[in-house]
């Protein structure tokens, strides 16, 4: 029934002439109690990812009669490192470790044979980058298209990915929206879009806070087609003239404008001549021509294959 403590005993024989001799004293040290022991700052969380190679663990253990703690450290196929101190607290850097999962505890023992726990924290080393791409059917870089919606398909590899997000700004490099996931692929398609360049990218993020961009794409949206007319000298359509070449002056207007062609034909409607521009306006001189009926027009086309022509003038 004795409380925990240091306690102390002897013995002394006397004989019945009063002489006497006694022991040495002796002490023991009663110790019930298990020491308290934990986890104190900087050691990692539980469940933490790091995108470092090192763990950080640190112990205190409280007792009168501390012996030891020992911080163990364990990877997914056994122990990786142990270490003892007879003092508290223990602080341990662990180093040069590998990418993976790592478990970490910590026993404290008194010099009555009791001990104690903490509890194992669980925790991930990654420092590798998510790998992060485009996939079919994304919008190549640097296209035209004449529709008012982008395709964007990402797909990205990690062990511990925690999401993906797409971003879609306008030429004046405002973000417009943007979408994310927490699985690979993400695909989306931005609608209702209104003509103009478009620049879209996307990031990778795992669960250490490692991040890997995709490269900046860059759409046109063009869905409007080009404006084209005859200007000034053109030769009016019906008209009859008294030498043997023909005028044609073209302008066309739009964002994108590819080309311009200007194409003559015979009375019959063949072919006979044609010439072309990316620029406008565009001027030819048919030169050289027989007497008979002439017929020519013009086409515009921007860089989505948007077309537009003239009417067709006819001219003697």
């Amino acid at each position: 029934g004795l409380s925990d403590g240091i306690y102390f005993f002897n013995a002394t024989a006397f004989d019945n002439v009063s002489n006497t001799n006694s022991t040495e004293t002796r002490n023991v040290t009663i110790d019930t109690i298990n020491p308290q022991v934990q986890f104190v700052s900087p050691t990692e969380a539980n469940n933490s990812f790091l995108s470092r190679n090192n763990i950080l663990a640190n112990v205190t253990a409280t007792d009168t009669n501390l012996a030891n703690i020992t911080i163990r450290l364990f990877n997914t196929t056994g122990l990786v490192q142990t270490n003892i101190s007879g003092t508290s607290p223990l602080f341990i850097n662990f180093t040069s470790l590998a990418d993976g999962v790592y478990f970490l505890n910590a026993t404290a023992n008194d010099t009555a044979g009791n001990s104690n726990k903490t509890e194992t924290r669980t925790i991930t080393i990654d420092t590798t980058k998510p790998l992060v791409q485009f996939v079919t059917p994304t919008d190549t870089n640097a296209s035209f298209v004449n529709r008012n919606f982008i395709l964007v398909n990402i797909t990205s590899t990690d062990a511990n990915l925690a999401n993906i997000t797409i971003r879609l700004f306008n030429s004046t490099l405002s973000l417009i929206n943007s979408t994310n996931s927490t699985t690979s692929p993400l695909f989306v398609n931005f609608t209702g879009l209104s003509d103009g360049v478009y620049y879209f990218n996307a990031t990778a993020f795992d669960s250490a806070l490692n991040s890997n961009n995709t490269e900046t794409r860059t759409v046109t949206i063009d869905t409007v087609n080009p404006l084209v007319q005859f200007v000034s000298p053109t030769e009016a359509s019906g008209t009859f003239i008294n030498r043997t070449n023909i005028l044609i002056n073209v302008t066309a207007s739009d964002t994108n404008l590819a080309n311009i062609t200007i194409r003559l034909f015979n009375s019959t409607f063949s072919l006979i001549n044609s010439t072309n521009s990316t620029t406008s306006p565009l001027f030819a001189n048919f030169t050289n021509l027989a007497d008979g009926i002439y017929f020519f027009n013009a086409t515009a086309f921007d860089n989505v294959s948007n077309t537009n022509s003239t009417e067709t003038r006819n001219v003697t």
